[in-house]
C-alpha cells in the first residue's frame, strides 16, 4: 500500500493593525493573532501597553523598584544614589531606605552605608521590635531566651567556632553533649 504524504505549509497570516493607543499601523506576530482571550496584536510596543506612564521601570515582588540601566534592569534606589554622589556605587557600599519603604527612592530617604553598618542598623531595628537593648542584651540561639551580654561567653575561638551566640549554660550543655559523643 503506497501513502502518498503531502506537506502543506501554511503562510502565517499577516494583517496590518492599527495600534489602539498611538494609531501607528504595525503586523502583530503569528501568536497574537492566534491567541484567543487575551488581549494580543493590539498595541504596536510595550510603551504603548503602558501608556505615558511607561518609563522602563517596574515594581518587583520584593518591593524595591527596578528600572533599564544600559540595556538591563537594575534597583533604581542604587542609580539615584550613583547620580546623587556623581560615581558608581562600589560592591561593598549599600543603600539604605531610611523609612523602611522599599519603593520610596527620594535621596532624602537614602542613606549610602557599608554593608557592616546596614547590618548593623537592621539588627538594632530588629531588637528594638523584640523588645530588647542591642547594646547590653543578646538572644541565646539555643534557649532564645534575652540576656544580659555578660551571660555570654567572650568572642574566642581557638580554631574552633565559636558559641558566643550561646549563653554560658547552654554552651556549657552543648560541651557536654560534644564531649560524650566523642567519647563513643
Amino acid at each position: 500500500m503506497d501513502i502518498n504524504i503531502k506537506c502543506v505549509q501554511l503562510e502565517t497570516p499577516k494583517m496590518n493593525k492599527q495600534c489602539a493607543h498611538c494609531g501607528k499601523p504595525f503586523s502583530p506576530s503569528y501568536s497574537a493573532i492566534t491567541k484567543d482571550g487575551r488581549k494580543r496584536g493590539v498595541f504596536c510596543s510595550r510603551e504603548c501597553v503602558h501608556g505615558n506612564n511607561y518609563k522602563g521601570a517596574f515594581l518587583g515582588k520584593d518591593g524595591y523598584i527596578r528600572d533599564r540601566k544600559e540595556g538591563k534592569y537594575a534597583f533604581q534606589h542604587r542609580m539615584v544614589m550613583e547620580a546623587h554622589i556623581g560615581r558608581g556605587l562600589l560592591p561593598t557600599e549599600t543603600v539604605h531606605h531610611i523609612n523602611r519603604i522599599r519603593s520610596d527612592n527620594r535621596i532624602e530617604n537614602l542613606k549610602l552605608m557599608s554593608r557592616s553598618e546596614h547590618q548593623r542598623v537592621h539588627a538594632a531595628e530588629c531588637a528594638k521590635s523584640r523588645g530588647y537593648n542591642l547594646d547590653t542584651q543578646k538572644i541565646c540561639r539555643t534557649c532564645k531566651k534575652i540576656k544580659s551580654r555578660s551571660e555570654f561567653s567572650p568572642n574566642v575561638s581557638h580554631g574552633r567556632p565559636s558559641r558566643n551566640s550561646q549563653c554560658k549554660p547552654c554552651a556549657a550543655e552543648w560541651q557536654r553533649n560534644y564531649n560524650a559523643k566523642r567519647r563513643i
